[in-house]
């Protein structure tokens, strides 16, 4: 059962020169693992550092954006962009038209509406029109045009001063008055 004592003496060394080996290794290891574990804690540190500076940093990017385009934004920079129009106020001879006032029932308000644009300041006309196809009613009748929406955009190009109109036709059915066609609007404007 047992190894004779000459057999047991000779495998002693090597035994003993195994579990060194091993030791050294043990050693060796928990070494590495306390510089990883000092390594891992720097990191994390570090990047702990790191996410407080980004935030840091989003918040300030934040009130930059809120002071660039925030509520205020116009009233500090009014003065930088009141000479951009400098030029085209020179060169277009537009009067200013007042609005007036409608008395209400138990008080005062101001007309709604823009400020009208001098008839003296040449005009475009773009028309916006519906596709030929659309003019049709369900029907088979053709609609009529029944009249039209205008709104008007003060265009400035340097040295030129037009006013360009966009005209929407809107078309009506005069024959079933658009009761024939209920996937479609009675009056239909581009």
């Amino acid at each position: 059962m047992g190894l004779p004592e000459a057999a047991r003496q000779s495998l002693q060394p090597e035994i003993r020169s195994y579990i060194e080996r091993l030791e050294s290794e043990l050693d060796e290891t928990r070494t590495s693992q306390n510089q990883a574990e000092a390594e891992r804690e720097s990191v994390q540190a570090r990047y702990q550092a790191l996410e407080i500076r980004y935030d840091h940093l989003k918040e300030e990017y934040r009130l930059l954006l809120y002071k660039k385009f925030g509520r205020s934004s116009e009233k500090e920079s009014g003065e930088d962009q009141q000479s951009l129009f400098e030029e085209a106020e020179a060169t277009a001879d537009t009067e200013v038209v007042e609005t007036g006032t409608i008395t209400v029932e138990k008080h005062t308000r101001e007309k709604s509406g823009g400020k009208s644009i001098d008839d003296s300041v040449p005009r475009v006309d773009i028309l916006h029109d519906i596709p030929e196809a659309e003019k049709l009613c369900a029907c088979d009748h053709r609609l009529v045009r029944i009249g039209e929406e205008v709104s008007e955009r003060l265009q400035v190009i340097p040295e030129q001063v037009y006013v360009e109109r966009h005209i929407r036709p809107k078309y009506a059915c005069h024959h079933c008055e658009g009761s024939q066609d209920e996937d479609k609007p009675a009056v239909r404007i581009a």
